[in-house]
């Protein structure tokens, strides 16, 4: 599931749309400087890239000493006008990363981790709206290339990452993380309600082969909202080919991927849907 916007995460990456120019201008000098600070110009074994983007740490509390690690990509064209989407991984405790950015829709697909650290430009990751780079090229390599590349000690410095000098090597998923939530919502439909009360547009999708998170389940759990249609089963294309279908509800909008399985953008990446071209263009 992703909300209206375009963005990726480690525990929570940001993707997508940047401030125009002239509001820069209203910024917090603070504020600026810590932007300032996170904008990365490269990364080890990047190509060039037309559009900047940054690393590092939203504090949640201080006290504790606890933050999320973001990682913000902006918007290769008219940047202003774009919304921003949030990618959060699953798991729990599974890095938006290694997995989102790194292995499914991401500007940069990590294709060596060790020997020869290099990272390949997605010339069709979510931030651009197009879906349709051929995976017949698939590398069942990825995970560990990705675990490889970003333990590395100069990686990990030039994203700003691991300030509190953590000795254990990163990992894509975190049985810590995992074991240590003891208060797991039983469900996610309360947070579901609450979004769609406060105007945030939810864009759900569903591949239908997927045995993990199966379409049924979520029409299932989708009809407990609810909500109104405004929009009933479209069928989206690929070519000649039907590529999933569509439904509109009442702040919510439901995909389904045909032939797809748990992670879309890696194993049906031609049919995989595009959200900044089916999300509505404003709040509902």
């Amino acid at each position: 599931m992703a909300l209206s916007a375009i963005v990726l995460c480690l525990c929570l990456c940001l993707l997508a749309s940047a401030t125009s120019s002239s509001s820069w201008k209203q910024i917090d000098p603070e504020v600026m400087a810590q932007q300032e600070a996170d904008l990365i110009t490269t990364l080890p074994g990047q190509t060039p890239a037309s559009f900047c983007h940054y690393f590092g740490y939203i504090s949640v509390n201080n006290g504790l000493g606890k933050a999320l690690f973001y990682w913000f990509f902006e918007a290769t064209s008219h940047a202003a006008e774009k919304p921003i989407l949030l990618w959060l991984n699953g798991g729990p405790g599974c890095s938006s990363v290694g997995f989102g950015e790194a292995r499914e829709l991401g500007p940069f697909l990590v294709i060596d981790g060790l020997d020869s650290p290099t990272l390949s430009f997605n010339n069709y990751s979510w931030k651009k709206g197009t879906l349709t780079y051929d995976t017949a090229g698939y590398d069942p390599c990825l995970k560990n290339h990705a675990t490889a590349y970003f333990n590395l000690p100069n990686v990990q410095q030039a994203l700003h990452a691991n300030v509190a000098r953590i000795p254990r090597p990163w990992s894509l998923c975190s049985l810590e993380v995992r074991y240590s939530w003891k208060d797991m919502p039983f469900s996610v439909l309360p947070v579901l309600e609450k979004l769609i009360r406060g105007g945030i547009r939810l864009w759900v999708f569903s591949a239908d082969t997927d045995g993990r998170v199966p379409v049924t389940s979520t029409r299932y759990t989708l009809k407990k909202l609810g909500l109104n249609i405004t929009e009933n089963w479209t069928p989206s294309y690929k070519g000649e080919e039907v590529g999933g279908w569509t439904i509109m509800y009442e702040g919510l909008t439901f995909v389904t991927v045909r032939g797809a399985r748990h992670q879309v953008p890696t194993f049906a990446a031609k049919r995989s849907p595009q959200p900044t071209r089916r999300s509505p263009a404003t709040p509902f």
